[in-house]
């Protein structure tokens, strides 16, 4: 009770569901003030794969993108982005215990530079206790990346796709 005295631990609340022939479902969520964003959950055969989003709108106004030209509202909160993984593990489709041996995939869409979405995946997972490190690309190349053990978990974001330095990372 004192921790929801002096914190909003609401999730954000869904307005749409949209269901397709093939089993994903997309979730339209609003946040506190209006702004809204969506997120994916995607059935497949060996795995569940739920994309969740990192902000509402973006930032960067690219003439070529229909988030960019909506604009920026605002980046989600820790809460914000770890509420919509909850909801979506939580829906039907996805928690249906016949699946409960298929691993989850959990794909961070966010719009804008990538250096943006890394900072954010970094701080939301440090906001649960889970270290966490956002290097860019730059320092990568001066031994960071010494850092990282057998044992961690690396999520390596390319604003442009497949290249032979990624493939080199995550062959």
């Amino acid at each position: 009770e004192s921790l929801s005295a002096g914190h909003d631990l609401r999730w954000p609340e869904v307005v749409e569901r949209q269901r397709s022939s093939d089993g994903t479902l997309k979730l339209l969520f609003r946040l506190e003030g209006g702004a809204t964003f969506e997120s994916v959950y995607i059935p497949e055969a060996r795995r569940r794969t739920i994309c969740i989003s990192t902000q509402a709108g973006c930032p960067l106004k690219c003439a070529f993108c229909l988030t960019g030209i909506r604009g920026y509202q605002r980046n989600l909160s820790a809460g914000e982005i770890l509420g919509q993984v909850a909801t979506l593990m939580a829906e039907p489709e996805a928690a249906d215990p016949a699946l409960a041996e298929r691993p989850w995939n959990v794909v961070v869409m966010g719009m804008g530079k990538s250096g943006h979405v890394g900072r954010k995946i970094a701080a939301t997972l440090a906001s649960t206790g889970t270290p966490a490190l956002f290097v860019h690309p730059a320092e990568a190349s001066h031994g960071d990346l010494g850092m990282v053990t057998e044992h961690d978990v690396v999520i390596a974001i390319s604003s442009s796709g497949e290249s032979d330095e990624l493939n080199v990372i995550v062959p």
